[in-house]
């Protein structure tokens, strides 16, 4: 990727602000675990992300929300992706030895062109025609198939424990956002090991075999399996999940390997003229370790691992996309550990990174590219902290409160930079009524299927309310437009 001369570098600096630690995880998964940390540049240490002790979630409040978000950036602006990082740092964590790694967002100036009523024909500059190459990109949290949700697929589909399930009317009420972009990210939170391996929930899920026949033919085409619950069945799970993926090469599927040939491929797809790189990592399995000699099977995060692979897929690509499964489950503001992974990313040219795992919505904030000495480089990484649930029967209000991101990459000309434009966020509604489940949006969620809501409706305040409260605090300040 390239960069025009003379432009005009916007260059916030989150990442030199010091955030709060998040609040321990806990609602989909077992108690234990163990961060992956790569040495000398290692990850914070955080409250471990899964406890049963309930009373230890941080609750939604409008006053703490609106607190917190005061820490994110104005976005109202259109940046280039191009080159620009030779080496990296994380503030007071430097990253040495890395060099000729692209990737980086700078804001686009637009030429202006004087006139004058007294300039001669011949001084007016010729005008060409412009053309703009657009690559559209959505997307959604986790896929989270609690029994309930599959059982109610299931129902859907007819006869009941007869293999066949129906997640399209679930699935419908994003229908036309996934028809009008090109790229369609989706997270499959869950392993899909199969029916024959015995179906089971929280805290340790296998999922139905037929959901990616489900994802594929909805029109999601980019998709992460590297999540906390990744080895909830094995390696057998996992070798399962790739085969049936394996079944749909429409859909772009990283995250969990079946030898190492396969962990060391790096997924991409060309769309319009442009190749994105896909990447997804995990900082997190619940507490089970990688089985001996299937280290290759789980991408998690490991800084060394996160180094070569970006580095190699900026070789393949114009743009790297990384989803990240993190942060402290139930806590709308990212923890250390996610943000040393964020400025790690940007350092490493990173164009777009979307995060998952808290199951309720984060920020979005610019991240400046660092140098080996820790100076701004003048490039941005763009961070999509949490998208929230997608699908999911989880029992809290705010966990059904989500949303869908989405944006354009725009490249002028043929070989021309490329631009991240149309930042925008479509607040979600995960609706559940007894054993109905379906995504809304929120501005089609009407006020007698909010008051339905198992969860929402016991919140003692207007649902519609309080989910545009949620959003507007979490997100608003973001800067992205809210549609």
């Amino acid at each position: 990727m390239t960069t025009p001369a003379g432009g005009k570098h916007f260059a916030p600096s989150p990442a030199a602000q010091q955030p709060a630690s998040g609040a321990p995880r806990r609602a989909d998964q077992s108690p234990a675990g163990t961060r992956f940390r790569s040495q000398p540049a290692a990850p914070p240490a955080d409250t471990p992300r899964a406890t049963a002790d309930h009373a230890s979630v941080r609750v939604y409040s409008r006053k703490r929300a609106r607190s917190y978000s005061k820490r994110a950036h104005s976005l109202g602006h259109r940046f280039f992706l191009g080159p620009g990082v030779t080496a990296l740092a994380a503030g007071a964590v430097v990253f040495a030895g890395i060099s000729g790694i692209s990737g980086a967002v700078r804001m686009a100036t637009e030429p202006s062109i004087a006139s004058t009523a007294t300039v001669r024909q011949r001084d007016v500059p010729t005008l060409r025609e412009v053309s703009y190459t657009t690559v559209s990109f959505s997307a959604v949290g986790d896929n989270l198939m609690n029994l309930p949700v599959v059982e109610a697929a299931d129902a859907n589909a007819g006869e009941m424990y007869d293999g066949l399930y129906d997640f399209t009317p679930m699935y419908q009420g994003v229908a036309d956002i996934v028809a009008t972009h090109d790229l369609n990210f989706i997270d499959i939170e869950t392993i899909l090991g199969g029916d024959h391996l015995g179906l089971t929930g929280y805290p340790s899920f296998n999922s139905p075999a037929a959901i990616a026949d489900e994802v594929a033919d909805f029109g999601w085409n980019l998709a992460t399996t590297a999540t906390n619950h990744s080895l909830d069945v094995g390696i057998e799970g996992i070798n399962n999940s790739s085969a049936t993926w394996a079944a749909h090469p429409e859909v772009v599927v990283t995250g969990t390997f079946v030898s190492p040939e396969d962990r060391a491929r790096i997924r991409t797809v060309e769309k319009n003229g442009i190749t994105f790189a896909f990447l997804s990592y995990t900082d997190y399995l619940n507490g089970i370790p990688v089985p001996s000699g299937y280290e290759y099977a789980v991408a998690t995060a490991d800084t060394d691992a996160m180094v070569a692979d970006v580095t190699r897929a900026h070789e393949l690509a114009d743009v790297v996309i990384v989803a990240m499964s993190w942060g402290s489950e139930n806590d709308f503001v990212p923890n250390e550990t996610q943000r040393y992974f964020a400025q790690l990313l940007a350092n490493l040219g990173v164009d777009l990174v979307v995060g998952f795992g808290p199951h309720v919505i984060q920020p979005i904030e610019w991240y400046q590219q660092l140098d080996a000495a820790g100076n701004p480089t003048g490039s941005q990484t763009l961070v999509v902290f949490s998208l929230g649930n997608f699908l999911s029967n989880q029992p809290y209000a705010y966990a059904n409160v989500e949303g869908c991101f989405t944006c354009v990459f725009e490249r002028l000309g043929q070989h021309g930079p490329i631009t991240l434009t149309d930042l925008a966020w479509t607040p979600l509604i995960n609706h559940i009524d007894g054993d109905y489940h379906e995504v809304f949006k929120l501005r089609d969620y009407t006020p007698e299927l909010a008051w339905a809501h198992d969860n929402l409706s016991n919140e003692g305040v207007d649902p519609i309310e309080y989910a545009w409260g949620l959003t507007n605090d979490v997100i608003g300040p973001s800067g992205v437009a809210i549609r």
